[in-house]
């Protein structure tokens, strides 16, 4: 497969379902990205948007959201892993790692957090994934995981599901809410450097609130 090709394709699709209102030929154009690279996350999810609202195919929606879901997982459990594997670091440094691999998790992955947000608004029947379902496992590993730091001495005493809670946020709105947040600094928040100060503020106020 050739992802520069099929990211081309479902550009053009893009373009003829917003600019033309071309709904036949924007679909053609996705599934021949998706067959051009069966990992393509933007075609799976401008086709899913597509039969979502145009089309009204809530189940071909839930297919398409689904296919992005669980390949991003994938990559995200390996980003987790790679991050702790083979390391002796306990306390802040593990949660440092995985922190850092998080926020290259949402960097690199765009489709993924433009699902994310688009099933926090979701309703039942509309083409919806439980993603809080499918995450839960690795939300309650890294809940007991906290726990245990916090009952060794090693973090400061705090509600460890509440913990989580704010760190998703912390990282996955700067990516969700560029828009805002570019209107707000009146500057691209997307640049290298924007991104480097963005993870160091974030690593810098979880080491003073865990130790």
């Amino acid at each position: 497969p050739d992802p520069q090709y099929a990211t081309a394709h479902s550009n053009l699709g893009v373009l003829l379902e917003d600019v033309r209102e071309d709904y036949f030929g924007a679909e053609a154009m996705y599934r021949k990205a998706i067959e051009l690279d069966p990992k393509c996350a933007d075609a799976h999810v401008n086709l899913g948007v597509l039969l979502q609202n145009a089309r009204k195919d809530f189940d071909g929606a839930e297919a398409m959201y689904r296919k992005v879901f669980e390949q991003a997982l994938a990559e995200w459990y390996e980003r987790v892993e790679a991050a702790v594997a083979g390391s002796d670091a306990d306390g802040w440094d593990e949660v440092d790692h995985v922190l850092s691999a998080g926020f290259e998790f949402f960097q690199a992955n765009p489709d993924f957090v433009r699902l994310v947000r688009r099933e926090a608004l979701a309703e039942e029947g509309t083409g919806h994934v439980e993603l809080g379902i499918a995450l839960q496992p690795l939300f309650a590993r890294a809940a007991a995981y906290f726990e245990r730091e916090m009952n060794a001495g090693r973090f400061r005493r705090h509600d460890p599901e509440q913990l989580l809670l704010t760190g998703y946020g912390a990282l996955l709105s700067y990516f969700s809410d560029v828009p805002l947040i570019a209107g707000l600094l009146d500057r691209d928040p997307m640049t290298e450097a924007a991104l480097g100060a963005r993870l160091n503020h974030i690593r810098a106020v979880s080491y003073t609130h865990l130790t």
